[in-house]
């Protein structure tokens, strides 16, 4: 479990993106057919416009236009945020139009934030004594709560918001490779999600319906995304890439996933099977999340040398900029 610890390290230091023998292939996939864009260059003003969609249906299509609207000063970004000498991260808040930021913890490793469906409650995972434990807090950092006692990490909540889903190193597993286990908010496991001896699988994530997870795995060696209907068990990889993926994160929809390779930002398209690369460039962006109407996604690139906030329409268009300061932000999750 030390690996993420590590590879936000590495990601701070050199720039790098975030990405674990085949003991049985868990699916197959063909490569989907991919679109690239090429992002406008975002700007260090705050944001004052924001996008919001509106939808026409006919017999044979249906069409998504964005249009422009308010920032909506209600919604709020959770993120890490790191101190000038790298070493320091805690959970802080932020407007999605850049106003009210707000230190959260006061800790020296606190990673990875997910809001809660009701957005009341924020989960994430700290390492200050060497071992990596869940905690939850209310989304003003009042009534601070560790739910794990078991080495455990990258938490996200069960649609119901009742639940949560983890990777863990519990139940005596080998040292940094953890399974996925459905765990109750008093740290009690529920059940265990995936159980692959001698691979890494992480950052899990239900889908909206509660139906199926989203999650990543190394049992091809790399790196690669999974969907797995828990009903049946069925699971398939998405991508059969050499490469890492990491970072899958669903629409509030459930019909799309952005997720990050090689320092940028990709979309797949659930229905369509089609893959959308939203940025490019020589510069870092990762670790994608979307806003509560599924109509704009923030992000993180270091286009000015440290990790900034931004946010961009779902096709890669309209760029914002929500942050500008010598810290890093890393990890967004907008409420």
């Amino acid at each position: 479990m030390r690996r993420f610890a590590f590879l936000l390290t590495v990601l701070l230091l050199i720039g790098t993106a975030c990405s674990g023998d085949d003991t049985g292939v868990i699916g197959t996939a063909a490569d989907p057919p991919m679109t690239t864009v090429t992002p406008t260059t975002a700007t260090a003003t705050t944001p004052t416009t924001a996008p919001v969609s509106t939808t026409t249906t006919d017999a044979a299509v249906t069409t998504t236009t964005l249009a422009p609207r308010a920032a909506a000063t209600d919604e709020t970004i959770f993120f890490v945020g790191g101190d000038q000498t790298g070493k320091v991260f805690n959970i802080f808040s932020i407007r999605a139009d850049g106003s009210e930021r707000t230190q959260l913890t006061d800790m020296t490793q606190a990673f990875i934030p997910n809001v809660s469906p009701d957005r009341t409650q924020v989960v994430f995972f700290n390492t200050d004594t060497g071992e990596e434990f869940v905690w939850v807090m209310d989304v003003d950092g009042a009534n601070l709560t560790q739910i794990t006692d078991y080495s455990s990490a990258t938490a996200d909540w069960h649609p119901s918001g009742l639940s949560l889903i983890m990777n863990s190193d519990s139940r005596g597993e080998p040292i940094d490779t953890p399974d996925v286990y459905h765990v109750a908010l008093d740290g009690t496991v529920i059940e265990q999600l995936i159980d692959s001896d001698g691979t890494s699988e992480y950052d899990a994530h239900f889908t909206p319906d509660g139906s199926a997870i989203v999650f990543v795995s190394t049992i091809r060696g790399d790196a690669d995304i999974y969907v797995m209907e828990l009903a049946s068990g069925d699971t398939r990889v998405l991508f059969d890439w050499p490469e890492d993926q990491g970072i899958p994160r669903i629409s509030p929809d459930g019909l799309l996933i952005t997720y990050s390779h090689g320092g940028d930002i990709y979309l797949f398209d659930v229905l369509l099977d089609e893959t959308l690369q939203l940025t490019s460039g020589p510069v870092v962006d990762d670790m994608a999340d979307w806003s509560p109407d599924g109509t704009r996604i923030v992000f993180a690139s270091n286009q000015n040398g440290n990790f900034d906030l931004f946010t961009m329409d779902r096709f890669g268009g309209d760029i914002l900029q929500v942050t500008d300061t010598p810290e890093s932000e890393l990890f967004p999750s907008w409420s």
